[in-house]
This record gives structure tokens, C-alpha cells and sequence, in this order.
């Protein structure tokens, strides 16, 4: 689902403007954005939690230089899908 699909679904089911609806949304999105770059964590009950972390360095082997190397910490963010939404996609395959 694209993202002009979620707000014309939105804003159907609403009742607003799908000019309301988009900006509504790319606020929230810059909100979230903002919250883990500050390294906070997010919680959507019942869909998901979205984590900042940071990697550790990983030493790996570089073919081209045919020598050990050693990767660069980054900021990762990671999805994790509460229960109660992987249940009820499984049920919706099964039926």
C-alpha cells in the first residue's frame, strides 16, 4: 500500500481532507523520526516498537584487499511487531 492509498483511506474513513490527512501524517512521521535520532524508542500499541540501537563493529574480510577489516558502529532502527498484529495477520492468511 502506497502512501496517497493510506490517506485516501484515512481520510475516507475519517471524514477529513486528504490535504488534512497528509499533513497530519508527515507530522507524525517527522515526530517519530526526531524521537530516534534522539534515541528514544516508539510505541504503537498493537501494531509495533520501532528501536534505535547502534551496531557494533564487525571484523570482516575484504576480497578485494584480501585483508581483514573492521565495519563502522551505526544507528540502526528495528521493527518489532507486537503479538496481538502477528496474530491477526495469521489469521487472515488461514482463512
Amino acid at each position: 500500500m502506497k502512501q496517497s492509498e493510506i490517506v485516501a483511506e484515512v481520510a475516507n474513513r475519517t471524514g477529513q481532507s486528504q490535504t488534512k490527512v497528509r499533513a497530519a501524517l508527515k507530522e507524525a512521521v517527522d515526530v517519530m523520526k526526531e524521537s530516534l535520532i534522539d534515541g528514544r524508542d516508539i510505541k504503537l500499541p498493537g501494531f509495533c516498537t520501532l528501536v534505535s540501537t547502534k551496531t557494533k563493529p564487525r571484523r570482516y574480510f575484504d576480497p578485494v584487499r584480501k585483508e581483514y577489516a573492521t565495519s563502522v558502529p551505526k544507528r540502526v532502527v528495528k521493527v518489532r511487531l507486537t503479538k496481538s498484529f502477528k496474530d491477526a495477520v495469521a489469521e487472515m492468511e488461514e482463512e
